[in-house]
């Protein structure tokens, strides 16, 4: 059996990204998963400056990019329908290039 660094289970959004970033900087990695195929349910489906800045450090910004669209207000909403919280986007001066 191989020798590794690092054993990370899960291969969500988080466990993905750490596995390619360890694995950019030497580290030995295995990771393993239970789903033998990707789970079909979106996740991680909000990215702010930090998520970007690992993109672009896995060489994968521009791809993801093309699959994202620029935060919108969103509104949170209890079960009686009253809201609970509005979150607005940043303002453009406090983006990251490209968003």
């Amino acid at each position: 059996m191989p020798t590794v660094d690092v054993i990370i289970v899960g291969l969500g959004p988080t466990g993905a990204v750490l596995s390619g970033l360890l694995g950019q900087r030497g580290v030995r990695v295995a990771a393993f998963d239970r789903l033998h195929e990707l789970y079909p349910l979106p996740r991680a489906i909000g990215l702010d400056h930090e998520v970007m800045r690992a993109m672009q450090e896995l060489g994968i910004a521009e791809q993801v990019l093309a699959h994202a669209d620029p935060f919108r207000a969103t509104e949170y909403r209890g079960v009686d329908g009253q809201p609970i919280q509005r979150i607005e986007p940043a303002p453009a001066q406090a983006r990251c290039a490209g968003w």
